[in-house]
């Protein structure tokens, strides 16, 4: 498949206006392995309820957190919001062991739950919420399992590490969703 040598691209017919403009190329796709839908019979699941599924993993995120910033309690959050708001926190008021105990419960959900995710994605093309909603993602062109690439290295982590960069990352996430 492709060319064997170098050629310029006024040497091609599709891009030095000598081609057929009438006729659209025509592209063949593979026949569709057993057990995937043809990508001509996928339907897309419609705005709300890709909302709907984004909000509820949300949760379930929350949910998972829970235990960890109860350990952590609100000493450490009003330690989080002075600093936030440019002022001296006293730290006086944090237990070094309740600290550690709820950052390494935050961690582990936080993380069990990173695991969980990609392998569902990964085999069954469904996170948590997605399941629960009866959606599914797919390759369009043949309605199999994304797989770990497309499924969450391309989905989730690449577009993650470029939202962010400063000022790119911003574009990038407002364009890309």
């Amino acid at each position: 498949a492709g060319e064997t040598e170098w050629r310029r691209l006024g040497d091609i017919p599709e891009f030095n206006g000598t081609a057929d403009a009438t006729t659209p190329p025509t592209l063949t796709a593979a026949p569709a392995p057993a057990g995937t839908a043809a990508a001509g019979s996928l339907v897309p699941a419609d705005r709300l309820m890709r909302l709907a599924s984004a909000a509820l993993d949300f949760f379930i995120s929350v949910l998972c957190a829970t235990p960890g910033a109860l350990v952590l309690g609100t000493a450490f959050l009003d330690i989080v919001i002075a600093v936030a708001r440019g002022q001296q926190p006293d730290v006086s008021q944090i237990n070094p062991g309740r600290l550690l105990i709820g950052f390494a419960l935050l961690g582990l959900a936080s993380f069990t739950l990173l695991l969980v995710q990609i392998y569902l994605v990964s085999t069954r093309g469904q996170t948590i919420a997605k399941r629960i909603l009866g959606l599914r993602i797919v390759r369009y062109t043949d309605g199999s399992n994304p797989g770990f690439v497309h499924g969450w290295l391309l989905r989730a982590l690449v577009p993650g590490i470029i939202g962010i960069l400063p000022m790119v990352g911003n574009v990038f996430t407002i364009v890309n969703y």
